[in-house]
Order: structure tokens, then sequence, then C-alpha cells
């Protein structure tokens, strides 16, 4: 299962910097409670400390978006730290537990017993993902930036929108992932053709969407 991971890599730095928080992109999450066991290129079982398969106890079962999710494989997934800007309330969706450290992602795909082996716990639960709302301040409070590479001024604008009019709410989550079809959707066969059917990972982006549009459904 190791080479099912899609390639790529993004981040939101500008905006989270604005809102507060921060993400080494080049780091996830490794939980000695709640590692997988996978099978490795070679076909043997190996332990995986940083995929994870979290459980109730680190999902939010307040919250539209997890309240109805009981297990979730989270594979590779990075986390949140810092506090919220003034104006921002900040609610954790899932978190990793107390015996967790963030490592190097590539080196704990690539060695996932060393991993283990060198593993210390932080003591502190990781932030895997969140949701954050209120009113939002642009991460360009000088205006519209130059396109990379650009020299040539920008024409005068109109005084750019500082913050939101209105209240928001935006979900951040460590890493897409788990959105891979090999994670979020169970394939079946039978007589009428292959079937798909969503699992909780895809919960993340339909509970939302459905809460924002007043379709929520049960």
């Amino acid at each position: 299962m190791f080479n099912m991971l899609p390639g790529g890599g993004s981040n939101l730095e500008k905006l989270l910097k604005a809102w507060g928080l921060s993400f080494e992109t080049t780091k996830v999450v490794a939980d000695v409670n709640l590692l997988m066991e996978l099978q490795s290129r070679t076909g043997t079982p190996t332990r995986q400390p940083t995929w994870l398969s979290l459980t109730p106890a680190e999902l939010d079962k307040d919250d539209v978006t997890t309240s109805e999710i009981d297990n979730l494989w989270v594979p590779m997934i990075g986390a949140f730290s810092g506090t919220q800007a003034a104006g921002l309330q900040q609610t954790v969706l899932f978190k990793s537990t107390a015996d967790s450290q963030l490592v190097e992602g590539f080196m704990a795909n690539m060695a996932p017993e060393q991993t283990l082996k060198d593993f210390k716990p932080s003591g502190k639960e990781q932030s895997l993902a969140l949701r954050l709302t209120g009113r939002f301040k642009t991460a360009f409070p000088d205006g519209k930036p130059h396109a990379d590479g650009e020299t040539n001024a920008a024409p005068a604008a109109a005084a750019s929108l500082k913050e939101s009019k209105q209240d928001g709410s935006v979900i951040l989550v460590g890493d897409a992932d788990m959105l891979y079809d090999n994670f979020s959707v169970r394939k079946m066969e039978t007589p009428f053709g292959t079937m798909a059917m969503a699992i909780p990972a895809a919960y993340l982006v339909s509970r939302p969407a459905q809460r924002d549009s007043g379709t929520l459904w049960r």
C-alpha cells in the first residue's frame, strides 16, 4: 500500500499566517496508539506509525462534520499549530493522541521501522483538522499581489477589503490524501456492475457542504 499515495503538495502559508496558524509542510504526525499495519513493498506486514486509524476518542462528536464518523483513516497527515487570530474561533475536528510526534514525512514513509525506533512522544495532542469561524482578515493587506516575475507596477485600484463583512467558516485538514479514492471509496462488484460506496473520509466534504447549503440530512 505504500506506493498508493498520489504525488504533489501545496500549502496555504500566507492565509494561515493571517489567521494565526502555521503548518510544517515536510512533517507528518506519527502516533503509536493509532498506527496501522500495512503490507510493505515486499509483501510483509509492517507497522506504519504515520498511517493513522482514528477512533471516536480523536473525533469531535459535537460537530456535524465528524459527529457520525466512528473510524477515519488518515495517511501521512500533518498538524496545525498556533493561536487563531482575533475575531476567529477554532474547533479541532480531529486530533492525534498525546503519544505522537512530528516526523519527516519522506523518511517515515521509506523507513517506518526506524521511525518507531527513534520515536519520542511529544506529550501533546496534534491538531490534524480544524474549523475556523468568524471574520477573516485578508492575507494581502496591501492589495492584489504581483505575479512571480512581474516588474510592471500594477494600476491604481480601489481600497481592497481588509476583513470579511460577514462571519465565515473554513475547514482546514492537514492533508488531502484521505480523499484519494483508495481511502474514501469502497468499490464492490455486483451483478449490476461496479458500485462505489463513500466511506467516512468522504463525509469531510459532503457534510460541510450540506450544512452550509441548508440541506443537511442524516
